[in-house]
């Protein structure tokens, strides 16, 4: 298994000079380069050597990440394979190329997202009476057990934002405010305006 990752203006380059090294029967190639098709892999490397392109993020390194797989010249096999190979770092969800991009910002981009939120919440953490180290766990320790709500309950964020919001109380008005001021548009505006640049 060859794992190419490099910047996307350097891989063929390299991997032209590497070609004739490559076996079909032999070898497998796992991508994790932004934009790099696998039209454009499979070009450079010999015909039917099996190409996968993942797109994990950054949690992959506490394996949390959630990986995103496409692949050309694969047996069922080795789809299995590389599936179960990223399971063990995360989740992996198999997708259409076209979906790639897209893959990288809501995933990938998205870990920076949630990042921010976190610190914005921390800083309100501390505007409230929080010394920074505490406010930050609070922050950090609320977005990951509403994460493993969603994921382990398989339901939908609404369904759990309305079992803490309760009429005239502090949740309501809060969310709403935040409304008022943008919050839900600015993130999807964030991740359109991401998805643009890749495309770009």
């Amino acid at each position: 298994m060859i794992v190419v990752a490099l910047k996307p203006y350097n891989v063929k380059e390299i991997l032209e000079g590497l070609k004739n090294s490559f076996d079909s029967k032999k070898h497998l190639v796992i991508s994790v380069v932004t934009g790099v098709s696998l039209k454009e892999l499979a070009a450079i490397l010999p015909h039917e050597v099996p190409i996968f392109r993942a797109m994990p993020n950054t949690a992959i390194a506490i394996q949390e990440s959630v990986t995103c797989l496409c692949s050309a010249h694969a047996t069922n096999a080795q789809v299995n394979y590389v599936t179960d190979l990223f399971h063990q770092l995360g989740i992996s969800i198999s997708i259409d190329e076209k979906l790639m991009d897209a893959a990288t910002v809501l995933g990938a981009c998205g870990i920076a997202y949630a990042l921010r939120f976190i610190r914005a919440a921390t800083q309100g953490g501390i505007e409230i009476g929080f010394d920074a180290k505490t406010a930050n766990l609070i922050a950090a320790q609320t977005v990951k057990g509403a994460a493993e709500l969603l994921l382990k309950g398989n339901r939908h964020p609404e369904e759990e934002i309305d079992k803490v919001t309760t009429p005239k109380g502090c949740t309501i008005v809060g969310l709403n405010e935040m409304e008022h001021r943008g919050f839900s548009s600015s993130l999807i505006r964030g991740i359109s305006a991401s998805y643009n640049k890749i495309g770009s």
